[in-house]
C-alpha cells in the first residue's frame, strides 16, 4: 500500500513481497477502453506490466511510470517498458520508498527522462545513489503534463481521447480483499476511515448490464490481486476523493 495525493507523499508499502508479473490485459473485450492504438500494441505484445510494490512506497513512482509508457506507445508506436526505480533513486523533489508527489516525478522525466526497466530494474527498496546516466540512449521524455479539473467527464473524455491518466485516492481496507465487481466505497468510510492515499492509473471506463457506471482502474499490486491487477471503481460519485488529483503526461506526436 502506498500514500499519494496532490498535498500528501506517497508513503504506504505494499504488503506482499515483491516481484515483476507480466500478464496480458484482462478481459480486454468487455471494456470500454479508448486508448487509441494502445489496444492494438497490447494485442501485439500480449502483455502489460504489473507489479508489487515491496515494503517501498512507491505508487507515486508506478503511477507515474505508467502513464508516461502508456502516453509513450500512443504519441509515438512501441510499448517501452520504463524505470521506476531510476524515478525512486534520482527525483530529489520526492522522497524515493518515504513517498512522493506524481507532478513532482512527471517534472522529472520532462527534464531527465527515463531509461528502460532492464537497464535500471526495481529493487523495491531505496538504493539510496542515482546511476543516472544523461547521455544514455533510448530515454524517454514528456513533453508537458496537466492536472485535470475534477469533473469526471473532463476525466473520462481525456481518456477517450488521449490516454490513461494518474490518480490518487484514499484507501480503505475492503479494497485489500477485492475480487471483482465494482468497488463503491462509502463517503463515511472513505473519510473516517482511511489508510492513506494509494496512486493509481485510470484506464479506461464502462456501464456494467445493471446501469452501473465504472472505472477500469489498474493497480500496482501484481496480478493475483484483483482482476488479474485490475478493479472497477464506481464512476460518478468522486470515490474516495478519485477525481481530485488527476495528473497526466503529455507526448506530442510525430
Amino acid at each position: 500500500m502506498c500514500i499519494d495525493c496532490h498535498t500528501t507523499p506517497c508513503g504506504l508499502a505494499g504488503v506482499l513481497k515483491w516481484s515483476v508479473i507480466f500478464q496480458p490485459l484482462p478481459l480486454i473485450a468487455v471494456y470500454r477502453i479508448f486508448l487509441r492504438n494502445i489496444l492494438q500494441l497490447q494485442k501485439k505484445h500480449k502483455k502489460c506490466y504489473l507489479s508489487l510494490l515491496g515494503q517501498c512506497g512507491s505508487c507515486w513512482a508506478f503511477a507515474a511510470v505508467a502513464s508516461v509508457e502508456s502516453a509513450h506507445a500512443i504519441a509515438k508506436g512501441p510499448l517501452v517498458r520504463l524505470s521506476e526505480q531510476e524515478l525512486i533513486d534520482c527525483d530529489t523533489q520526492n522522497y524515493g520508498c518515504n513517498g512522493g508527489y506524481r507532478p513532482y516525478a512527471m517534472s522529472f522525466v520532462r527534464k531527465n527522462g527515463l531509461v528502460k526497466e532492464d537497464e535500471y530494474p526495481y529493487r523495491g527498496a531505496d538504493h539510496n545513489e542515482c546511476a543516472l546516466d544523461v547521455n544514455s540512449t533510448g530515454r524517454v521524455f514528456i513533453h508537458d503534463y496537466r492536472t485535470l479539473s475534477p469533473n469526471e467527464e473532463i476525466i473520462a473524455d481525456w481518456i477517450a481521447t488521449k490516454g490513461p491518466v494518474t490518480f490518487g485516492m484514499n484507501v480503505t481496507k475492503p479494497l485489500y480483499s477485492y475480487r471483482n465487481g465494482i468497488f463503491s466505497p462509502s463517503k463515511e468510510d472513505c473519510e473516517k476511515n482511511s489508510l492513506g492515499s494509494h496512486a493509481l492509473i485510470f484506464v479506461g471506463y464502462g456501464t456494467d448490464s445493471g446501469g452501473e457506471r465504472y472505472w477500469l482502474v489498474k493497480n500496482s499490486w501484481g496480478s493475483r490481486w484483483g482482476q488479474n491487477g485490475y478493479f472497477k471503481l464506481a464512476r460518478g460519485q468522486n470515490a474516495c476523493g478519485a477525481a481530485n488529483s488527476v495528473v497526466t503526461p503529455i507526448i506530442e506526436q510525430n
